[in-house]
């Protein structure tokens, strides 16, 4: 078993997100818990664009459309 395979086995016990220290420092910076996010990298690590992703989801829900004005 490689040394990453057992460290997720880890932190699967402990039912912490499997994420560099980098990656949880920019989540915490930003505001997103890393529970609401699935990995993309290997063994389901969460990396960097994950959660910059998961950043640009949740600001996209708050974009008001254009208001329409008319031409004068």
């Amino acid at each position: 078993m490689s040394e990453s395979a057992v460290v997720h086995a880890r932190l699967v016990r402990k039912n912490l997100p499997y994420a560099s220290p980098s990656v949880r420092k920019l989540a915490r910076e930003l505001g997103v818990p890393l529970g609401m996010l699935c990995g993309s990298g290997r063994n389901g690590r969460i990396l960097p664009d994950d959660v910059c992703h998961r950043v640009r989801q949740i600001m996209q829900a708050y974009v008001q459309p254009d208001i329409v004005r008319p031409e004068i």
